[in-house]
């Protein structure tokens, strides 16, 4: 795969204030307004550029490095003039998923007055030959899968980069619900480690052989190739059968395929509480005297069991069913050969297995899974922070979440982290939280990193000194 070490063309904006045009400095989308001496020295530590060369005129599917699964149907593209491009182009994607992929592109976790605490984000380009930008034609998208980490249920935020190079996830977007179509059979086989076991059949239990004796209750005679292309082969269905591995599931979807797999999932829901009432109901209904206290004791764990285990199914298909997740979107379409050669590990099944957030994406730019952080800490609070030489940027970073707040600079070496007139302005006091800062001064890179209890102190030191770019890669690698 190519890599692309090339700045992406900078974006010139330009505003109007007080009827008087203010040309506004020139910010690099992927890394904001840090200096470029700086950057020619992080981009060897930071998530790569990754470049694909793709014929717009085809469909295509691309696998990024984290299992990022973007699919661009055909005629999708087109130059800023609206016309559909033609011959090869260069599709690039950056994938950020850790505190130090965030801090190392510039990035922070806010929208608008509130924060966010983030499951991932990438960014997403298009280029001709002559290194032109590329655009996304009106009325059309592309398809992004993303692998949501450490939060749950999260919403799209598109960014943009304030004047001061800063990160604004300003605008919420709803998760897409179409299905995609992957290879059934890649899709439903196991691609478990050598040595690793599970209670669950592979390609869902079909099998095209007569079935007899006991194996009647674990598998399925059927041709699993005749559920190519329908919701069995998908991720999303491939996740409800590992939850719950049983033919009579697969019976289910199969029977009700043509609906949206939502309302099968409200289906599985009614069946599982009729199940879990009569397997309950059997125990609890079990009248017996005269029982040994081991008896009792053993009647009290089944009992138990059977609820906690119908609890945990029932609540996993509540879920499921709140995504509202529809239909398989038959226009777009997954390159079978990329997929099985894709496989060629546990690793990377898990890569794209767990890429189920999905989003279809009318422009290029930023992309971040999140959702709104909320702590019952929060209070309306500031921390000023010192340093000892002039960074390029300051975070604070809230230890154990995916959340990250650029400071603002409020006069020479001193920097604060909430406004009190307008945006965000509340911290959650007595949470851990980490200082990390960035500069760069004669040549040298300018490193400091603090744990902090938050709101402990209203002025907080931080001092930076020089670092070589494998000391930085290590202490960032370190984030909580």
């Amino acid at each position: 795969m190519n890599r692309c070490t090339l700045l992406f063309t900078i974006i010139s904006l330009l505003s109007s204030c007080g009827g008087t045009n203010t040309t506004q400095k020139d910010i690099d989308p992927l890394f904001g307004d840090l200096p470029q001496e700086l950057v020619k020295e992080i981009e060897k530590i930071a998530p790569e550029i990754q470049s694909f060369k793709i014929n717009p005129a085809q469909d295509n599917s691309i696998i990024c490095d984290s299992g990022t699964v973007i699919l661009i149907p055909k005629n999708t593209i087109v130059d800023e003039k609206g016309n559909f491009v033609t011959g090869e182009i260069t599709f690039e994607a950056k994938e950020h998923f850790t505190k130090a992929d965030y801090f190392l592109s510039n990035l922070q976790t806010v929208h608008n007055d509130k924060l966010l605490e983030s499951g991932g984000m990438i960014y997403v380009n298009a280029i001709d030959k002559k290194g032109n930008s590329l655009k996304i034609s009106n009325g059309k998208s592309i398809r992004i899968e993303m692998t949501a980490r450490k939060i749950n249920s999260p919403n799209i935020f598109l960014g943009e980069r304030n004047q001061n190079g800063q990160m604004n996830w300003g605008e919420m977007k709803e998760t897409s619900k179409s299905l995609i179509a992957y290879p059934i059979l890649y899709i439903s086989q196991h691609h478990l480690p050598k040595g690793c076991l599970t209670e669950c059949s592979e390609f869902y239990g079909i099998v095209n052989t007569e079935v007899s004796g006991d194996n009647i209750h674990y598998y399925i005679k059927d041709d699993i190739l005749k559920y190519e292309k329908t919701l069995l082969a998908t991720k999303e269905f491939k996740s409800r059968y590992d939850a719950y591995c049983i033919p009579e599931l697969v019976r289910l979807y199969i029977e009700n395929i043509d609906k949206n797999l939502w309302e099968i999932d409200q289906m599985m829901v009614d069946k599982l509480y009729e199940d879990s009432v009569r397997e309950v109901g059997f125990y609890v209904n079990d009248k017996r005297t005269n029982l040994t206290k081991s008896q009792i004791e053993a009647h009290e764990w089944l009992t138990n069991s059977a609820k906690d285990y119908f609890d945990r199914i029932l609540k996993k298909f509540r879920g499921f069913v709140k995504e509202k997740l529809e239909k398989v979107d038959p226009n777009l379409v997954a390159d079978t050969t990329l997929f099985e050669n894709y496989i060629n590990s546990y690793e990377s099944y898990v890569n794209i297995y767990n890429a189920r957030t999905a989003y279809d994406a009318t422009d290029f730019g930023w992309i971040n899974l999140d959702v709104i952080y909320n702590d019952p800490r929060a209070i309306e609070m500031d921390i000023e922070v010192i340093t000892n030489n002039n960074p390029s940027t300051v975070f604070l970073i809230i230890n154990d979440r995916q959340v990250m707040i650029n400071a603002k600079s409020k006069q020479t070496n001193k920097y604060s982290f909430t406004d009190h007139k307008e945006g965000y302005n509340k911290l959650p006091k007595g949470a851990s939280g980490t200082l990390v800062a960035i500069g760069y001064d004669q040549n040298r890179i300018m490193f400091g990193m603090k744990d902090i209890v938050i709101g402990m102190n209203k002025s907080e030191n931080l001092d930076l000194k020089s670092v070589t770019l494998n000391d930085l890669k290590n202490k960032l690698d370190k984030l909580k």
